[in-house]
């Protein structure tokens, strides 16, 4: 189980192209290898290292976009490959490992959680998560890609239901992003009043529009998201660990409904 003392955490989410992800033992073995391929595949799209691992991360098309999300900053150990490890890459194919069967397992009617504490996330994946909601008639349903509450990054593949609604909130003292994958939604930011403030519209990534599809919640600041398409499938990022007390409701938004929305205009993302 991963602790608040846990030094690093970070994850790789494959947006566009195909890469192969290579665990390394002591100084030059490879341990294990993954081949990650872009959204809308069927292959490994999200990877989590153990935390301090060496890994090599090999570009395979001409191009490859991912989310790299990570706590306590960027590292630089993806410039530091020693020239021994250049020489393991030909019999890597011998390791490539398939996604496993039982990737996720379900941890309660609304929640997933991966079943190894290092390990992928397929399309598969998030299929089933798609399927479940769709067969239990939930409003909403997640995968946990963390290994626990107390993991320093806090990660989540979730799906939401149109008739899903989100009480206005806020975290008083955590970021949070939001990269919607399938679907359209809106985030609507209010002052503390509970005045309107803006709607800020995300569409699915890869759209032929162009619209935002990756939006940043600033600590603080109180909001609500409205799923507009049938469904929504997000990725949501933040810091940990995970406490209840963390997110706190206002006293208007006690009883609010999405008829209490007064429409105002929608931008296309914001700076």
């Amino acid at each position: 189980m991963a602790s608040s003392a846990e030094p690093y955490a970070e994850s790789l989410l494959i947006l566009e192209g195909e890469c192969e992800f290579m665990e390394l033992r002591g100084s030059q073995e490879p341990m294990k290898v993954r081949n990650l391929e872009s959204l809308g595949g069927h292959s490994n799209i999200y990877v989590s290292p153990k935390s301090n691992s060496s890994f090599m991360l090999i570009v395979k098309s001409d191009v490859a976009l991912f989310f790299h999300a990570a706590y306590s900053g960027f590292t630089s150990k993806f410039k530091k490959v020693r020239n021994e490890y250049l020489s393991t890459l030909v019999n890597a194919k011998n390791i490539l490992e398939q996604p496993s069967k039982k990737s996720i397992i379900n941890e309660s009617e609304k929640v997933f959680r991966r079943a190894s504490s290092a390990g992928v996330l397929s399309w598969s994946d998030l299929d089933l998560l798609k399927e479940h909601l769709h067969k239990r008639f939930l409003d909403r349903a997640r995968i946990c890609a963390h290994n626990s509450d107390e993991s320093l990054l806090q990660e989540m593949f979730m799906v939401f239901d149109q008739s899903n609604f989100v009480t206005p909130a806020f975290h008083p003292d955590k970021d949070e992003s939001i990269l919607v994958i399938e679907g359209s939604i809106e985030i609507v930011e209010f002052d503390e009043l509970g005045n309107q403030e803006s709607r800020i519209q995300l569409e699915s990534w890869g759209n032929i529009a162009g619209k935002p599809s990756f939006f940043r919640v600033r600590k603080g600041v109180i909001h609500t998201l409205l799923v507009k398409s049938k469904y929504a499938l997000l990725k949501e990022t933040t810091s940990g660990p995970f406490r209840s007390v963390g997110t706190t409701t206002p006293d208007w938004a006690h009883g609010f409904t999405k008829g209490d929305l007064t429409e105002l205009p929608s931008a296309e993302g914001k700076n």
